[in-house]
Order: structure tokens, then sequence, then C-alpha cells
């Protein structure tokens, strides 16, 4: 079996791949390459590699991430894509550094710019939050402060991490109201979060976000709650202010729509681990990790008769199983699957210059029988 820890390289020659190929046989020539994060120019801005992190509670040690691989580039928009409990929101808050007290991270990089952020002091990592990376939370409501104006909690963020004085913040809070197309912006300024609707609030934690002009912004389900009229309408702003601002963002949701609506790549996670990367398009066109495969052919779709779901439950992180962590529900497994947790193996797709990851040893170039990967030309 190949360490844990590198990334392998499947090369892909023709036929089809929307199901992992059959233990055993040889469908396609695999050659092994250097890592192509080494080919592209351009260097992450956000570059996570092995993250992992458990919570201790008072039923156990949580399992939480497993080995978490994950790049931002600058100017994208990439989405973190998994069920309730899968491990985004712990990623988001593990690169700004707001875990809860019972977190420990047992080992990986958080790299920003080149700086591994888990080296930083907790002061070095203030003057990062909001600054450089700032994130919009979910549910607004919760997240907005109800004893301050909206004019309050925006100007303080401003003159904090700029060198505005309180003039000039409200103009800058005027004008990011005025971008996120409010209605009476110098009212919603004075207004308290609980005079604001569900949509406005939602709009606010945005400028928030913005405030500051930053080069990452982590949207954590940043539509939830909201009804889909609503949910439109500040993804379509996310994406207008994404290229005005030239900010890249990482959005966190359990929506493949959402996904689907707004970015270039997608980053599929299950239980702790990411277990499939690549151009959004592709990877739902040609899902190849069994676990994306099942949500893929559980979106409803004109022509689809009958909706496919995934046998099983996701597992218990008190108590997670000891190879793959999708093994218990996959309907490809093997027995080299209990005991084995394989590594990202690089896909190449004739279909795309944007290189493919997927977490199955199924893709492995020398799992037992060598089977190959095999994509479309």
């Amino acid at each position: 079996m190949p360490d844990s820890n590198p990334t392998t390289t499947a090369t892909d020659e023709s036929a089809d791949a929307t199901e992992p190929p059959a233990s055993g046989t040889n469908r396609a020539e695999i050659t092994v390459e250097t890592d192509p994060r080494e080919e592209r120019v351009e260097e992450p801005l956000l570059e996570i590699r092995n993250l992992q992190l458990e919570f201790e509670t008072h039923e156990g040690t949580v399992h939480a991430l497993n080995g978490v691989d994950l790049d931002v580039y600058p100017g994208e928009i990439v989405g973190l894509v998994g069920e309730t409990g899968c491990g985004k929101s712990v990623t988001a808050r593990s690169v700004l550094g707001i875990l809860d007290d019972n977190a420990n991270i047992l080992g990986g990089e958080i790299t920003y710019r080149g700086t591994d952020l888990l080296t930083l002091s907790e002061a070095e990592r203030r003057e990062l939050r909001g600054d450089q990376i700032a994130m919009i939370f979910q549910e607004p409501m919760k997240s907005l402060n109800p004893a301050f104006t909206i004019e309050d909690q925006l100007t303080t963020v401003i003159e904090r991490h700029t060198d505005r004085d309180s003039s000039a913040a409200r103009a800058r809070a005027l004008e990011l109201l005025e971008d996120l197309g409010l209605p009476d912006p110098e009212d919603v300024l004075e207004s308290y979060p609980h005079e604001l609707s569900g949509g406005m609030a939602q709009r606010v934690l945005i400028a928030l976000a913005l405030s500051c002009e930053p080069d990452l912004i982590l949207a954590d389900e940043p539509t939830t709650a909201l009804d889909v009229t609503i949910q439109a309408q500040i993804l379509d702003l996310l994406v207008d202010l994404q290229e005005k601002y030239d900010t890249s963002v990482l959005i966190i949701t359990h929506n493949l729509g959402v996904i689907d609506r707004v970015t270039s790549r997608v980053n599929v996670m299950y239980a702790g681990s990411v277990v499939e990367s690549g151009p959004t398009g592709r990877v739902f066109e040609t899902p190849l990790h069994p676990y994306t495969q099942g949500l893929v052919e559980a979106i409803p779709m004109p022509g689809r008769d009958e909706l496919s779901g995934i046998d099983g439950e996701v597992p218990d992180l008190d108590d997670p199983p000891a190879g793959c962590r999708y093994e218990p529900r996959c309907p490809v497994s093997e027995e080299h699957c209990k005991t084995y947790d394989p590594p990202m193996t690089v896909v190449s797709d004739p279909e795309t210059p944007e290189r493919r990851e997927v977490r199955c040893i199924h893709y492995e170039p020398d799992q037992p029988g060598d089977p190959g990967v095999v994509l479309d030309e």
C-alpha cells in the first residue's frame, strides 16, 4: 500500500468512470508523477494540508478532522460541501483560530500567503481576522450583537483594522450597504439587528466581512434560513462583490445547488475528510468517489423518475472506522477498505486542464489488482 501522506497521480485514457473501476480490472495505464500542485504557477492563497483535529467531550474524544487537504487560489470562489457534522465549519474556524476550548489540533498545516497560521500567536491571528481573512457566519440574528446598532458594529470593525476615523468609517459602512442593495442604507445604519429582516441581516453580515477588503472570505452557510428567492439574491451578490473587490471566497454549504450556482471548484467532505475535489462541472458530470456519486444521484433531475439514497448512516466520530470512513456505506468496498485509509489520488481528466483528486483505494496506481482510472475523452 502507498504511504498515507503523499498524493499519487493516475493518468486516464478512455471509457466511463461514473462508477469506480472494478477491483482487479486493468483498464488503463497508470503512471505516478510529481504532485500536480507544483505544476500550477500560481500559488494558493490558502493551503490546508493533513489537518487533524479532535474535541474532548464528556462522552469521549471526537475525531472531527481526519487529514483535511484543501486549496483556495487568488480570485476564485471554491466550495466545501458535505452533510451536517462532517467538519466543514470546524475547518473554517481552524483557519481563523476561533475553535472551542476543548479542540485540539493534532497535526497538519494551514498556510496563508506562505505563513503557517498554526505557528502564530493569538495576537498575530487577531490582526489577520477581519483585515485579511473574514468570515460570514451562519444565522445572522445569532451573529450580530443585539445591543448595538448596525452602524456601531460596522464602524468598530472598520476603525479597528484601517486608518479611517469615525467619519470615514461611517462613510465606508454606508458605501457597503449601498453596494449590497439595501433600501435606505441610512436607516439600516441606525437600526438594531432585530429591526431587520433575515435577508437584510444577511447582507449586513456580508458588509461586515467586506468592510476591510480582505483577501479571503470564509462564507459559512451564507444562505441558511433564507427563502429561495432571497438565497438567489444573496448568492448573486456574493459573486458580484467577489469580482468587484477581487477577493477569494470559500463557500461552505450542504446545498449542492448553491455549489453549482456560484463555484468554479468544489471539495466534497465526508466524516472529517475531503474525499473528492475538482472543477464543479466535471465533479457533477462524472463524480468519482462513491459518496459523491450517491449525492449526485440523489439530486432531482428532469427525466429522473426515482431518486437514489445512500444506505447506512454517517459514522460516529467518537469511534470512526479504522480505515476508510465511508467503507460501512460504500457499495464497492473491499476488505482492504476496512483497515486502510487512502490518501488523495490525482486523476487526469482530458475534459479539463484543472486537476481532480479523489480519496479512494480504487483510484490508486498501485493498489492490489492495479485497476486504473478511466474517463471519457
